[in-house]
């Protein structure tokens, strides 16, 4: 499997949601439906990335220009 950077996304669609929040309590819902759609985007790429690592990889033989499908493990 290889290891794509997930946390990163998450952490800022968390961090999004929570400015959302704290947008509505001051009353800013402008704000607030901004940081919802970043925080949206956050998470999608958060999900393509849980989406890559679990896709087997194609790694092509050179010798032959075939590709060969094989899960990595660390």
């Amino acid at each position: 499997m290889e290891i794509v950077d997930y946390a990163y996304p998450c952490m800022m669609a968390e961090r999004g949601l929570k400015d959302a929040h704290d947008a509505v309590l001051h009353g800013d819902l402008d704000a607030a439906i901004e940081h919802t759609l970043q925080a949206i985007v956050d998470a999608r790429l958060m999900l393509n990335s849980l989406k890559h690592m679990k896709e087997p990889h194609v790694h092509m033989d050179e010798a032959h220009g075939t590709g060969a499908a094989t899960s990595q493990t660390t």
